[in-house]
């Protein structure tokens, strides 16, 4: 397959609408006759019917409160949803993953993590006598809330998460070598990692690189980083990793728990290390243990930043290329603001070319029997990557199979340099997990013994094509 040099579509993304209240009309003026006890009497009974129909004017009703705790969530985690709205009312939440924008909410439904999965009724609560109500959600990235009630809508807020190093193992049975075996908590691949060492009052980079995507047995695994870690002095050493942001997700970076650990063989070793830029908690000189305060600076990804989040080793965009297969870090913006094109002459964006975002992996023959099921829907699944060196946006863009079956990408969809998102067939919500999205599909749509998968970019241009003649269950293109 031959790949052509592509150059992003910049799309400037919709603005927000906005629900003003409208004010109440004005008071027309009374004119009184002479005063009589008659008329006197009326004018107060006329007075009152207008203040009782004054209270019960709906437009005065004010909208309903948002708040969200823990915010940032830490890792794959439950938060609260609570605040107030008209005593005795139906409050539907709405979301969307900060990953795809605001453009991209809608009403919240269960989904697998919830206690009934299978349930496809939006997420709501009633509000009590007082008025308040809380919803538990299950989050798995950054997000984008607000609730609904009696045709009100809050103000939107944004909920960042915080990374967690989760260390599985760390050991040394080699000389001089530390294995390690960690899992970086939401869960979501292309995290940049370090493995620190400390060194005096400070600590040494002495292993970097990304968390890994991986496929095991059908089905998608995110977030692994196992390494093994030569030259590393012997005797007693301490160890903690480091996890980086991602704002595209709204994802803050963290640190692990301190690990000692006796390394294995003789010597001072041969890995002499980095120094490591700390991140520390406000109000503090160094990561505490189990520190769980986002990292000063990542906390408000500022639109077009292209710096890295302090404290890691991926060079600055315009330097180092990182090595072959692992991405940069993507670049620090909301991700409803499209990268901002260079000041020029007007001209129609160009379009990615040829081969600029391929299909990777089609896993078009689900686990088991398909019975039409949420589970047997979504285990069919295409995966497409950005092979270019730049970030895609792939609004309008759409997949298709040779039945007539198209998913059509709505709204803002970034897709960062070598990173990829995964389009299950099935219903679902877009952004959970990260990066995967949701046909919405109720039949099975590519065809086990034979079939071929289409990618074509707004402008109706065929930039990919998988095809496959025999059942082998999945095939990588």
């Amino acid at each position: 397959m031959q790949l052509r040099p592509a150059v992003p579509a910049y799309q400037p993304a919709a603005p927000a609408p906005s629900h003003a209240l409208e004010p109440l009309p004005p008071t027309g003026a009374m004119s009184l006759r002479p005063p009589t006890l008659v008329a006197a009497l009326a004018a107060v009974a006329l007075g009152a019917s207008a203040a009782v129909f004054a209270f019960a004017d709906p437009a005065a009703a004010a909208p309903p409160t948002i708040t969200v705790t823990p915010s940032p969530a830490i890792g794959w985690s439950v938060v609260t949803i609570s605040g107030t709205a008209d005593p005795r009312t139906l409050v539907q939440l709405n979301e969307g993953a900060y990953y795809f924008g605001r453009s991209e909410m809608a009403p919240s439904r269960h989904w697998a993590g919830d206690p009934n999965p299978d349930v496809a009724e939006p997420t709501s609560a009633m509000s009590d006598d007082n008025g308040r109500y809380s919803i538990r959600r299950v989050v798995d990235s950054g997000f984008f809330f607000s609730v609904t009630a009696n045709e009100e809508t809050s103000p939107i807020v944004e909920m960042p998460m915080q990374a967690v190093p989760v260390v599985n193992t760390l050991t040394s049975t080699a000389a001089n070598t530390v294995d390690i075996d960690m899992f970086a908590s939401p869960g979501q691949p292309h995290l940049p990692v370090q493995i620190l060492r400390r060194s005096g009052t400070g600590w040494l980079t002495v292993n970097s690189g990304y968390t890994d995507e991986e496929v095991v047995g059908g089905t998608v695994r995110n977030g692994d980083y196992d390494r093994s870690i030569t030259g590393e002095p012997s005797g007693t050493q301490t160890y903690r990793v480091y996890v980086g942001a991602d704002p595209l997700n709204l994802l803050l970076g963290g640190y692990s728990h301190q690990m000692t650990l006796t390394v294995a063989g003789t010597g001072s070793g041969t890995n002499v290390g980095t120094p490591h830029t700390e991140n520390p908690t406000p109000g503090t000189t160094t990561p505490a243990p189990g520190t769980t305060t986002p990292a000063p600076g990542t906390t408000t990804p500022a639109p077009g930043t292209t710096t890295p989040a302090p404290g890691t080793t991926t060079p600055a965009p315009g330097t180092t290329t990182p090595p072959p297969g692992e991405p940069g870090v993507p670049p620090v913006r909301d991700p409803d603001t499209p990268p901002t094109p260079p000041v020029v002459k007007p001209v129609p964006p160009k379009q990615p070319g040829l081969g600029s975002v391929q299909f990777s992996r089609i896993n078009y023959d689900a686990p088991g029997k398909d019975r039409k099921t949420k589970k047997s829907l979504n285990g069919e699944w295409v995966r497409l990557t950005n092979r270019t060196g730049t970030t895609i946006n792939l609004k309008n863009w759409t997949i298709r199979d040779v039945g007539g079956h198209v998913y059509t990408f709505r709204g803002n969809a970034y897709l960062v340099a070598g990173r990829s998102v995964t389009v299950h067939t099935g219903p679902g919500t877009n952004g959970r997990p990260s990066l995967h999205r949701y046909w919405g599909a109720w039949n099975h749509v590519w065809n086990n013994g034979g079939d071929t998968a289409t990618l074509r970019n707004s402008a109706g241009k065929t930039i990919d094509t998988c095809r496959w003649t025999s059942n082998r269950r999945y095939t990588e293109c």
